[in-house]
Parts: C-alpha cells; sequence; structure tokens
C-alpha cells in the first residue's frame, strides 16, 4: 500500500483536517504502522461524505486522525467517470441524484467548484403494442401522447382508475408503489421494464422507501394528457 496527503479536488474540503488517502498500488508497497483513530472504507460519496462531517465535527473529535481507504488510484466509487482512449466518458455506475436537502447540495457545491449545465435531452426506446420500436420522451409519464394508441388506452385507464381510487394501503415493495403511483397501464407498459433493467431485479423485490422522496407528481396533470392528443 501507498500512502499519501489527499490532493484530489472532491476532496479539496477536508484539506486542513489530518486524513491520509491509501489507495492500492500494484507495483509499490509501503509497509505503514501509524495507528489510525478513524479508518473509513471507500473514497465514494458515502465515505467522503463521513469524512466530511468528521471534519465539520472536529470540535467533538479533536485530534483525530483519519484514514480513508481505496483501491482504486482515484475518488468517486460509483459516482466517478472513466475516459476511453477515444475521449468518451463512461460512468461507473447509475447517477441518482433527488436531493431535497440544502446540506447535501452545499456539500456537492463544495465538490465542485463549476457546473456545466446542459439542457436534458432523454428519450426511452420502447416497442409499442402495436411493434413498432418508437422514442418517448422521458419522463415517459409526461408523454404518453407519443405512445401508440393501444398504450395510450392502457396508461390512461390505469390513471383514470387511480384517479377516482386513491388507495391508502400502504404498498408492501416497489411494484405496488408504482401501480398506486401510475396505475397498473403505465406500470406494465413501461415501469417495470424500465426499473428491471435499471436495477436487474423484479420491482416486487425491491423495498419502496428510498423512491418516495425521489418522485414527485400529480394524477391529475397527468390525466390532462389525454385531452391534448
Amino acid at each position: 500500500m501507498i500512502a499519501q496527503r489527499v490532493t484530489l479536488k472532491t476532496v479539496r474540503a477536508l484539506r486542513d483536517q489530518p486524513i491520509t488517502f491509501i489507495s492500492e498500488n500494484p507495483t509499490t508497497c509501503e509497509s505503514n504502522d501509524v495507528i489510525r483513530d478513524i479508518v473509513i472504507i471507500g473514497s465514494g460519496p458515502t465515505g467522503l461524505g463521513a469524512a466530511l462531517r468528521l471534519k465539520e465535527l472536529r470540535h467533538v473529535f479533536q485530534n483525530v486522525h483519519i484514514t480513508i481507504l481505496e483501491k482504486e488510484d482515484h475518488s468517486g466509487g460509483l459516482s466517478s467517470s472513466e475516459r476511453d482512449e477515444k475521449g468518451f466518458l463512461w460512468d461507473i455506475g447509475g447517477h441518482v441524484v433527488f436531493s431535497h436537502y440544502e446540506y447535501f447540495d452545499n456539500v456537492l457545491d463544495i465538490a465542485v467548484k463549476e457546473w456545466n449545465q446542459r439542457v436534458r435531452a432523454a428519450y426511452a426506446f420502447m416497442m409499442g403494442s402495436d411493434g413498432v420500436r418508437r422514442f418517448i420522451a422521458y419522463p415517459v409519464q409526461n408523454n404518453i401522447a407519443d405512445m401508440d394508441d393501444i398504450d395510450q388506452s392502457k396508461c390512461l385507464h390505469g390513471l383514470e382508475q387511480i384517479g377516482r381510487n386513491l388507495s391508502k394501503i400502504t404498498p408492501s415493495n416497489f411494484d405496488e408503489w408504482l401501480v398506486q403511483r401510475f396505475g397498473e397501464g403505465l406500470s406494465d407498459v413501461f415501469m417495470r421494464k424500465y426499473n428491471r433493467k435499471i436495477w436487474t431485479v423484479e420491482t416486487k423485490s425491491m423495498n419502496y422507501i428510498w423512491v418516495v422522496i425521489a418522485f414527485r407528481f400529480q394524477t391529475w396533470k397527468l390525466l390532462n394528457l389525454k385531452f391534448h392528443r
């Protein structure tokens, strides 16, 4: 293992705290006998966030040395990206950030001094019930009018059903949460397939708690799409 002082810009906020960043190096091995007070495994968002919070609480954790262990030669974990030999950027993991917390947003602004703002243009390439593949603008639930007539009817019927009969039953899994919020039609046409591909597990095998904060929408706004065909 080789130890080096933290210099990565993603952890610039930690510079005035005694922290060592240890990263694997296949050609160098250096013994390290220093006693570590706190060891954080991994320099992904959780690890860096823990180190930052400990730094903020240094009035409580006085004279504490923090060590971050990272198997790669860079920080970021599943939130990092790699650039290939042709210059293309590849995200290591799915980037899911739906923050409504001022503290978290402020931490991101500490880590990234300048944001590269882009107008989002995302589409889902879907096979319709009519057998035709087409691009549907994302989020799909806001663009039901771009689907074929069969899928449109399924989605709108499901939304109308939940609009008339809002369920007060606590869902037992993510699949039930989807049906309660989007209706059976939209869940069948898109939501189940999309989430199965993203998370690699069936929606019935997932908890729904994590997604409650991420998604906020109003059913009546979706129903209005029926009249803008």
